[in-house]
This record gives structure tokens, sequence and C-alpha cells, in this order.
């Protein structure tokens, strides 16, 4: 404020600058289109943990140690942080609605055998953790992301 010129005694009143109605359009199309795609990325990420993350969530489990769904449920708390990060609360929840639709639909498909991808609770598996894998990854890939919808802000880039 120190650089305007007091311009009251030539009859001038002291207002903001004005910035062109031009400028701010461009600017507000330029991020919509980046929250755009920022929301389009999230949805390809998404889509990408939840299958990878069904296909090792049995890894270990067989012997007594889960490694695989500690792996997928990490991989899948990272990719719900960087959706947190890159397109905040709405980011968060179409990242939970994809994975969760993928993660689910996976674990609906069964073979005419009666084979799935996601096996539950079967008397055939001999260890705790073989026995209930699956459902800590079903309920776990939900319940890992719900926190972060409520602190986006803690991870949102438009501070």
């Amino acid at each position: 404020m120190s650089d305007e010129k007091d311009h009251s005694a030539e009859g001038e009143s002291l207002s903001a600058p004005v910035v062109s109605s031009h400028r701010k359009e461009g600017a507000t199309s330029r991020s919509r289109g980046s929250r755009v795609w920022n929301i389009l990325a999230v949805l390809v990420m998404g889509t990408l943990v939840a299958i990878v993350g069904t296909v090792c969530h049995r890894s270990g489990a067989a012997y007594g140690f889960p490694w695989g769904v500690i792996l997928a449920l990490g991989l899948l708390l990272w990719s719900t942080l960087i959706a947190a990060r890159k397109a905040g609360g709405l980011g968060v929840g179409c990242h939970l609605l994809v994975t969760s639709l993928v993660i689910w639909g996976i674990a609906s498909i069964s073979t005419p055998t009666g084979s799935t991808l996601v096996a539950v609770g079967s008397p055939a598996f001999v260890t705790w953790a073989s026995r209930w894998v699956g459902w800590i990854w079903l309920v776990g890939s939900i319940v890992i992301q719900i926190p972060v919808f409520f602190v986006t802000e803690w991870f949102s880039s438009r501070r």
C-alpha cells in the first residue's frame, strides 16, 4: 500500500485493481479441466490398485503370515492418499466407489465349478489367516479409505 499515491486530492477514489474477467474465466476453465483429469486419473488408479490388490491379497496366507493382504491394503491406502492430494474429498469418494465396485465385483465372479478369486471362510483352509484373509481384504478395503475421506484437508494441495 505504500507504493500507492494518494489521489484523493484529484477526486479519484482508491479501489482495488481491476482484473479482467477474461483472465478469471481462463483460470477457472483450466482448473476445472485439471480437476476433471485428476478425477479420471484417480478412477484409473483406483481400478488398477483394486485389481492388483485382489490378485495378490492371498499371498502368504496359507503359511500363516498374510503378507499379500498387508501389501494390498498398504497399496490401497497409498493410492487413497494420492487421491486426497490430487482431487480432495471428491477424489477420495470416487476412489472409494470405484475400488469397492471392482473388488466386490471380482469377488462375486465364480466359475461353474465354484472357484472364486476371493475365497472366504472355507473349511478347506487350515490356517486362521487363510480362512479370514478374504474377509479382511473385502471389508478392510472400505474401512481403510473412510478415515482419509474425513481428513482430506490434511493432504490437499490447495491450501
